[in-house]
C-alpha cells in the first residue's frame, strides 16, 4: 500500500513505510501528503504541535531518508532540487538556508519564509 497522493498521474515521490500511513478519510497518506481536513473534519496534521510541525519541516530540508532529489537543468546551489510537490506544510516554515525546491500542488498553512531574518 503507497501513500494516496496524486497529482498529473504521478503519485507519491516519498518512500514511506506501509506501518507509516495515516488512515483519514478513508485513504492511506503519508504524513507529507496529509491534508489538514477533508469536508468535516480535521486530520491528525492540524492537530501537531509547534515540536511536531518543526520535526516534520526538519525532514524535508534535511539529507534524511524521506527527501527524495532529482537533477534539475535550472539553476541550482547544489546540483539538485529538492521534489515537495504536493507537501502539505502544517505550520510556519522558515529556513536560514537557501533552499531550491519544486513546491508545485504544496499548500502552506502558516508563514513561509525562505529567507528568514537572523
Amino acid at each position: 500500500m503507497d501513500c494516496c497522493y496524486r497529482h498529473d498521474d504521478v503519485g507519491c515521490q516519498f518512500s514511506v513505510p506501509e506501518n507509516e500511513l495515516i488512515k483519514f478519510s478513508d485513504k492511506h497518506w503519508c504524513k507529507f501528503h496529509l491534508p489538514m481536513k477533508d469536508d468535516m473534519n480535521q486530520s491528525p496534521k492540524a492537530l501537531w504541535n509547534e515540536q511536531d510541525v518543526n520535526s516534520f519541516n526538519s525532514l524535508l530540508m534535511g539529507n534524511g531518508p524521506f527527501v527524495e532529489m532529482k537533477s534539475t537543468n535550472g539553476p541550482r546551489l547544489d546540483g539538485v532540487i529538492r521534489d515537495l510537490k504536493g507537501v502539505v506544510f502544517p505550520g510556519d516554515v522558515g529556513w536560514g538556508d537557501r533552499v531550491v525546491a519544486d513546491f508545485s500542488d504544496a499548500e502552506f498553512h502558516g508563514n513561509f519564509n525562505l529567507f528568514p531574518q537572523t
